[in-house]
């Protein structure tokens, strides 16, 4: 994740570096070893100008803004980044056999057993069996007050930045 950064960092340096958009598009290709790392590490350099011009698509942000200016989460990863969810914490769901418990990772990722998954609503439908589970809705995080959804997590984000 840091060469990611270094590397992104590298592409918006004044001084053109020759094969850095190139190496950061091989690292964040769905084929690559580590590319949801890769991805959501590149997605905390949206403060980059030259980022948000050459990896809009794959960030889902428009290009000709800067991502820092668009406010707002949109996956577990701007959670972490913005300092809302800690990875290490663990997630839990209700599921028919019982409570399910996954780790979130780094990337944003939930590891669940021995998998990881890239997303809230992938670790769910492993841990359901049900494609009709929206897993925003299914992990909650145990707090003070009782158990939050990831979902009320980012509204709750969405909420204060916007």
């Amino acid at each position: 994740m840091r060469d990611v950064e270094f590397k992104a960092r590298v592409l918006d340096a004044p001084v053109e570096v020759e094969g850095a958009l190139e190496m950061l598009r091989e690292l964040i290709e769905p084929e690559a070893r580590h590319s949801s790392a890769a991805l959501a590490a590149l997605r905390g350099c949206r403060d980059l100008d030259s980022v948000v011009e050459n990896f809009s698509d794959e960030l889902g942000i428009e290009s000709g803004v800067s991502g820092i200016g668009r406010p707002g989460a949109n996956t577990v990863s701007d959670l972490i980044g913005a300092g809302f969810l800690k990875s290490g914490v663990e997630l839990v769901g209700v599921a028919v056999l019982g409570e399910v418990v996954a780790l979130l990772l780094p990337d944003g990722g939930l590891e669940l057993g021995a998998r990881s998954y890239a997303t809230p609503t992938s670790a769910a439908l492993a841990a359901t069996g049900s494609a009709d589970v929206d897993g925003w809705d299914f992990w909650h995080v145990a707090v003070a007050s009782g158990p939050i959804s990831l979902s009320q997590i980012r509204r709750e984000f969405n909420r204060d930045v916007g």
